[in-house]
């Protein structure tokens, strides 16, 4: 018989078996986490602040920080995605590094700059979409959220904002909330065919770990 122990910290299948096998999944490489970064982060700007090469600089070095997981870096790249100013993102850029050098307590050690990049991703939300995102710790882990219901449950905690209904439905401003997060990458979801609507949204267990930290 084997047992197969799945874990992002190496120091949990040492402890259960200190002779055991790790076996480790390949990361991006830098080159790779660049093309996907790019991607993402550098859409198409009608703007004459938009200095490609020095962002590109600073875009190199913050991938650093994203240990090759795709996930992080498809945050980062939607955490700077909309910030069009060679200052904001060099806001961003000295943030990044003061969060690692503060090392705000993550359980995994392994993977702590990347939980830093994640981090900063929420730090960076507008509050109404903190408190949404917040209140995804309520559900359980991996558990597919009916965004239906979602909607009202953030209508009653009173997390949407009347301004943002405009004639819009509570569900139809829900629907605005998941797409902002989905466009960041801290939430996924994708579109229902037939509906055109978000159905139902769920947290890669990262971030879903960000979100236990800071609810």
């Amino acid at each position: 018989w084997k047992v197969l122990l799945p874990s992002r910290n190496e120091g949990v299948a040492l402890r259960a078996d200190p002779e055991c096998f790790t076996f480790k999944p390949e990361c991006l490489n830098h080159e790779e986490s660049w093309t996907l970064f790019q991607m993402i982060a550098f859409p198409r700007k009608d703007t004459t602040e938009y200095k490609v090469n020095e962002m590109e600089e600073m875009g190199k070095q913050m991938i650093k920080h994203c240990g090759g997981l795709p996930l992080a870096v498809k945050v980062l790249g939607g955490l700077l995605a909309p910030q069009y100013t060679l200052r904001e993102w060099t806001r961003i850029y000295e943030n990044i590094g003061s969060h690692i050098v503060r090392r705000t307590s993550f359980t995994d050690e392994d993977n702590s700059s990347v939980y830093h990049v994640l981090s900063l991703s929420f730090e960076e939300l507008p509050i109404y979409l903190k408190h949404c995102f917040l209140y995804l710790a309520h559900f359980p882990e991996d558990s597919a959220i009916d965004v239906g219901k979602l909607s009202y449950c953030w209508a009653t905690e009173g997390i949407q904002r009347p301004r943002h209904y405009d004639g819009a439905t509570i569900r139809e401003v829900a629907d605005g909330y998941v797409a902002e997060l989905v466009k960041r990458n801290m939430v996924i979801s994708e579109r229902d065919i037939s509906t055109l609507r978000f159905e139902t949204c769920h947290l890669h267990d990262m971030m879903r770990e960000v979100c236990l930290l800071k609810a």
